[in-house]
């Protein structure tokens, strides 16, 4: 809900639910399965014509909010060094500061382990870029990669 994901389809939750619930304790990792299951309603509102604008992240900068990541008994969360989440967040902002002037439609595309910290940290500057996960792409879409960043 808190990204605008409809919870209508109770039934395809639940069921996804208790697919991955007695396996996986970590509330973020359940969500990202969720999210996966939910991958034809969730193309459904981002698409075009059958067609998904993605911006991808590189793998460095991947790799740095992986690094940045910590497990704790509480749960995860992003604890990146602050001169490389500046240096991501000047990267990111300026590459779609030029996707916007060009008024080109995306989301941003990025591992499944990653795109609830990548949320979280665009979040502020960003907020009405979707994030989304490879695993949220449903088979029935086509991908158009505008940029990697």
């Amino acid at each position: 809900m808190e990204e605008n994901i409809s919870v209508r389809n109770l039934k395809l939750i639940m069921e996804s639910l208790a697919l991955w619930a007695p396996r996986e304790k970590d509330v973020i990792t359940l969500v990202e399965h969720v999210r996966a299951s939910l991958s034809r309603y969730i193309c459904s509102k981002i698409a075009v014509s059958g067609e998904i604008k993605v911006v991808m992240l590189s793998g460095y900068i991947e790799d740095a909010i992986r690094k940045g990541i910590r497990q704790t008994s509480g749960g995860s969360f992003l604890n990146m060094d602050i001169e490389v989440s500046d240096e991501v967040m000047e990267t990111l902002a300026h590459a779609l500061r030029e996707l916007r002037n060009a008024k080109k439609d995306f989301v941003l595309l990025v591992s499944v382990d990653i795109r609830r910290f990548v949320k979280r940290l665009i979040d502020n500057r960003f907020k009405s870029i979707l994030v989304i996960s490879y695993a949220e792409i449903d088979e029935a879409y086509t991908i158009n990669v505008l940029k990697t960043i």
